[in-house]
C-alpha cells in the first residue's frame, strides 16, 4: 500500500538504486590502488580537492588512500598539490595504463558498428587531459573594487547579482490577451494529444546524455539500469502531476554552478569575474528530467505542424544553421542595396545587431509564456496549475527550467 503513492515509490526507488551503486562500489568494483582505473579515479578526486579547497574530502582522502598522502598538501589557507609535475606524470601514466587496456579489450571484440563506435570514443579520451588547469575555476568574484573568494560570500554575491533576472518580470496580462484575442488561431495544440506512454518513456530514458546529475546525484544511466520498474515509476509520478497532485518540495531542486564567460589579461593568474560575466547553470535531478523530456516527446508532433516556419532552433526536424544563413544573406543583400545609393537617408540602413543575453531564459516573462500556451489549447493534463503556478511537467519546465 505504501508504494501507491507515487512520491513514497520514487523516494524509496531512488534510495534502493543509490545503495545499490554504492554496493557495486565498495564490494564487487576492483578499487585496488594498483589498477589504472582506480589510480585515475583517485588523482581526479584529488584534483577535484584542490579546485573546490573541500579540506573535510582532502582529510578524509588522505587518511583512506596513500595516493592523496603522497599528493595532497594542507596548508592553513590553501590545499594543494606538492609537485605538479609529479602528480601531472602519475595521471598520465595511469590514463594511458587505463586506455591501453580498454583498446585491448575493445580490439578482441568482433567488427561492429558498437566497437567502432568505442574506438572512437576512446581515441577521444586519449587526448583528454586531466582538468586541473585554472581556467576550470571562477576564482574569484569582482564587486566593484573587491575581490570576493571565500564561501559562502562568492556564491552570495553571484546569487545577489543574477536575482533580478530570474525575477518574476512586470507583466500586463490584460494587455497581453487583448493582443492575443486580436491575433486569433496561430495554430493550436490536439486534443488528441496524450500522456506519453511506455515506450515514450523508455526512449526518453535512452536517450538521456551522460551529463552532470542534480542533487540526488543519480545519473541517466542509473535509470537506464533500472529497466521497466523505473518507467513504471516515473510513469506513477507523472500520472500524479497529471491529476493535480502536488510534486515533493525536492522534486524541482537543482546544484547550482557559475561558469566563467570570455577571457581575461589576468587569467594565467587567477580567473576573476564580474558576477554577470558567468554562465548559470542548473543541474536537475535527471526523474524531473525524463519526466519533462518524454512530455516533450509526447507533443512533439503537433508541436512541428504549429511552430513557425522561421523557429529553426528548439523544433525538431529543423536547423538552427538556416538562421545564420538567412542573416548571412539578407545582409548581403542590404550591403549591396545601399553601397550604391549614395544618397540614402543614413536612418534607412539596418544593422544587424548581435546581442549577448545574460541568461536568455530567465529572461523571459514567463507568465507571457503560460498565457500563450493556454491560447493555443494545450491539452489541459500537460497544463495543470495550482496557485496560478504551474506544477504539471511540462509547466514546470517553461516556468523553472534553467539553461542547459
Amino acid at each position: 500500500m505504501l508504494f501507491q503513492i507515487p512520491w513514497t515509490r520514487l523516494d524509496y526507488h531512488k534510495a534502493i538504486v543509490f545503495a545499490s551503486a554504492q554496493l557495486v562500489r565498495e564490494f564487487i568494483q576492483d578499487c585496488k590502488d594498483t589498477t589504472p582505473f582506480a589510480i585515475c579515479m583517485t588523482l581526479s578526486t584529488i584534483a577535484r580537492v584542490v579546485w573546490t579547497q573541500s579540506r573535510q574530502l582532502a582529510l578524509n582522502l588522505i587518511e583512506h588512500s596513500e595516493l592523496a598522502a603522497e599528493h595532497l598538501e594542507i596548508g592553513d589557507q590553501v590545499i594543494s598539490i606538492r609537485s605538479q609535475g609529479i602528480f601531472t606524470e602519475a595521471y598520465e601514466k595511469a590514463k594511458l595504463d587505463l586506455l591501453n587496456k580498454q583498446t585491448a579489450k575493445n580490439d578482441l571484440k568482433s567488427p561492429s558498428p558498437r566497437k567502432d563506435k568505442t574506438a572512437l570514443k576512446l581515441s577521444k579520451l586519449s587526448k583528454l587531459w586531466v582538468p586541473l588547469g585554472k581556467q576550470l575555476i571562477l576564482e574569484g568574484v569582482l564587486v566593484g573594487n573587491q575581490i570576493i573568494t571565500t564561501e559562502p560570500e562568492k556564491t552570495i554575491a553571484l546569487g545577489n547579482a543574477w536575482q533580478p533576472t530570474f525575477d518574476s518580470k512586470a507583466f500586463d496580462y490584460d494587455k497581453a490577451q487583448n493582443y492575443l484575442n486580436e491575433v486569433g488561431d496561430f495554430g493550436e495544440y490536439s486534443s488528441n494529444d496524450i500522456a506519453p506512454d511506455y515506450w515514450i518513456y523508455k526512449e526518453a530514458i535512452r536517450k538521456g546524455p551522460s551529463t552532470q546529475p542534480g542533487p540526488d546525484a543519480l545519473p541517466y544511466a542509473a535509470w537506464k539500469a533500472c529497466g521497466e520498474v523505473g518507467i513504471q515509476t516515473l510513469i506513477h509520478v507523472d500520472t500524479n502531476l497529471r491529476n493535480d497532485g502536488i510534486p515533493e518540495e525536492n522534486f524541482n531542486v537543482s546544484s547550482m554552478a557559475f561558469l566563467a564567460k570570455g577571457e581575461s589579461d589576468h587569467d594565467a593568474v587567477a580567473i576573476l569575474r564580474d558576477p554577470l560575466s558567468t554562465r548559470p547553470l542548473c543541474m536537475k535531478n535527471t526523474d524531473n528530467k525524463i519526466i519533462v523530456s518524454a512530455n516533450c516527446s509526447a507533443l512533439s508532433h503537433t508541436f512541428k505542424k504549429i511552430t513557425h516556419r522561421t523557429q529553426n532552433g528548439f523544433t525538431g526536424g529543423r536547423n538552427y544553421l538556416n538562421n545564420l544563413v538567412a542573416i548571412d544573406t539578407c545582409s548581403r543583400i542590404y550591403s549591396m542595396m545601399y553601397s550604391v545609393c549614395t544618397n540614402s537617408d543614413a536612418k534607412n540602413i539596418p544593422i544587424a545587431g548581435a546581442f549577448d543575453f545574460e541568461a536568455a531564459f530567465p529572461s523571459i516573462i514567463h507568465a507571457w509564456i503560460w498565457m500563450v500556451l493556454h491560447h493555443r489549447k494545450m491539452p489541459e493534463p500537460f497544463t495543470h496549475t495550482k496557485a496560478n503556478r504551474p506544477i504539471g511537467p511540462i509547466g514546470r519546465w517553461l516556468v523553472d527550467r534553467p539553461i542547459q
